[in-house]
């Protein structure tokens, strides 16, 4: 195949996402083009792809499926034949089906799916899970991860393709559970010590955070990807409900010592 360009589209709150996917479209060595869908309510209209573009779709993973929020974009998109890499980054407990989920929706769209990669992101609710992941070896990874795909499209003329069967997950998928869906809604708070610099309302991906009046947040619009949390600079914005650090707690005595490598299917 003759691969003109590789196009990104990533939803990535505390950058991880975007780390790794900047890294494998750098390895491929193509044309880079960007969809930013971080800030879902401003993100670009869903392109439609040729089949001679290379399309990365990269997520992070939330309790083993795709992020609510961006679930009815992604079903926007229009592959049309576009080959297509599948990018989860998880908080080193599972990716469970997000996979599987991905890979439904994307070949519904007509895209084909010829590549899928986890790799590891830091925790958002603790440092203590994945610490510093991705680091610089899984950068090294992803690239040369990058080099591989286009390397397989260009010797491979019909026969790119994966199997449904060698994509992980389950169908049905795993469950929604109060992680990752709308209820039961709650919203970090902010303290006496905020500067006002609404960078916290600049930064999050659902608009939950009022911008002119940041002590006010949408419980119903938040995520808990905690963007807000990690960017303020004098640690002002934190989650206080109990149900938040029962989730941290297990998270840190569960996985903290867990070392995973990338999972990479090809």
């Amino acid at each position: 195949m003759n691969i003109k360009n590789i196009n990104l589209i990533y939803f990535s709150p505390t950058y991880t996402t975007k780390k790794v996917a900047y890294a494998i479209a750098k390895g491929t060595g193509l044309k880079i083009n960007e969809y930013d869908i971080t800030h879902i309510h401003k993100a670009p209209k869903a392109p439609f792809f040729q089949r001679d573009e290379l399309v990365l779709i990269g997520l992070p993973v939330y309790s083993g499926r795709i992020p609510v929020v961006v679930l009815e974009y992604i079903k926007e998109l229009s592959g049309q034949g576009a080959p297509c890499i599948l990018l989860g980054v998880y908080g080193n407990r599972h990716y469970d089906d997000y996979f599987a989920e991905l890979a439904d929706i994307l070949s519904q769209r007509d895209f084909a799916p010829v590549a899928v990669a986890a790799f590891l992101g830091e925790h958002s609710f603790t440092d203590k899970v994945a610490k510093g992941r991705p680091n610089t070896d899984d950068l090294k990874i992803a690239q040369q991860f990058g080099r591989d795909i286009l390397n397989k499209l260009n010797i491979s003329t019909d026969n790119y393709l994966l199997n449904k069967e060698d994509i992980p997950g389950n169908r049905p998928y795993r469950p929604y559970n109060k992680n990752n869906a709308p209820t039961p809604a709650y919203a970090p708070a902010v303290d006496d010590a905020c500067t006002n610099c609404r960078l916290c309302a600049e930064i999050c991906p659902t608009e939950a955070i009022d911008f002119n009046d940041i002590r006010q947040i949408n419980a119903q619009e938040c995520i808990r990807c905690c963007a807000c949390v990690r960017a303020c600079p004098v640690e002002a914005i934190r989650f206080t409900q109990e149900e938040f650090y029962q989730a941290k707690r297990f998270l840190e005595t569960e996985f903290a010592d867990l070392h995973r490598e990338p999972m990479l299917i090809i």
